[in-house]
């Protein structure tokens, strides 16, 4: 029969501090790596007017922002805005992130910017978003731009020591180019980049018109032609001339 195995008190007594600090700290480390783990970060969905709009025109793009924690809300939003020709051209404008927000409204009042501004992904408040009116550039050109537009958030982990959070939406706007063409012969039609069309009147002849006169009708007389008397021939004059002759002797006679 065999004896039980003894552990002295002594040596449970000097192990069982340094083995519960072990599990405690095995424990921390499994759960700040699960936290580490789950879907943190912003997603922001940006849409802007599918056809081209024209030089100078006013448009609107919208965005929603959303929160992907599934645990942790987001404190401390801020959202920048702005429009840039192709290149990030910053410092961009802070818009409002209205809460509830659809494009067609109505909308709700915006989110604070300081303290909690989101709540964890799945709840009402997950989300926010704007309308950005906008007006189109002067386009100088031939051909149709791309005017590109990009909205950036970011904030803070609402759960701890977790990190800054951020979210970055890019999109574009095409835009016609612009006529300055003003059917004047007398002015300098050009494009200004800054402040569109530049009509610049100019030293000019206008061309005049000489009108074609039309000569006046005259009265001219009218001639009518005697009517034909018959003309005699030679010999008939000779005849006639006999005749007459030998009547005149015949009376003679008599």
């Amino acid at each position: 029969m065999s004896m039980p195995l003894r552990v002295p008190r002594a040596l449970v007594r000097f192990l069982a501090p340094p083995l519960f600090l072990v599990v405690a700290v095995f424990l921390l480390g499994t759960g700040m790596a699960l936290a580490q783990a789950h879907p943190r970060g912003l997603s922001i969905v940006k849409t802007c007017p599918l056809l081209p709009v024209a030089s100078a025109a006013a448009y609107s793009c919208s965005y929603t922002l959303t929160n992907l924690d599934t645990l942790h809300g987001v404190n401390d939003l801020q959202v920048v805005a702005g429009a840039f020709p192709g290149v990030l051209t910053f410092p961009a404008d802070a818009v409002d992130c209205l809460q509830p927000f659809t494009p067609a409204g109505p909308n709700g009042p915006p989110v604070p910017t300081s303290g909690l501004s989101l709540g964890p992904a799945g709840s009402p408040t997950q989300s926010c978003g704007n309308n950005l009116p906008d007006t189109a550039p002067f386009n100088c050109g031939t051909s149709n731009i791309n005017v590109a537009d990009q909205v950036s958030a970011t904030g803070s982990d609402a759960g701890g020591n977790l990190g800054p959070v951020s979210g970055l939406s890019t999109n574009s706007v095409e835009v016609t180019p612009l006529n300055c063409d003003d059917n004047n012969a007398c002015t300098a039609d050009t494009c200004d980049p800054a402040t569109g069309c530049v009509n610049t009147p100019i030293n000019c002849i206008t061309p005049t018109v000489t009108p074609t006169n039309t000569p006046t009708p005259t009265n001219t007389p009218t001639t009518t032609a005697p009517p034909d008397v018959p003309t005699l021939s030679f010999p008939m004059l000779a005849l006639l001339g006999l005749i007459l002759a030998g009547a005149g002797l015949f009376l003679a006679r008599r």
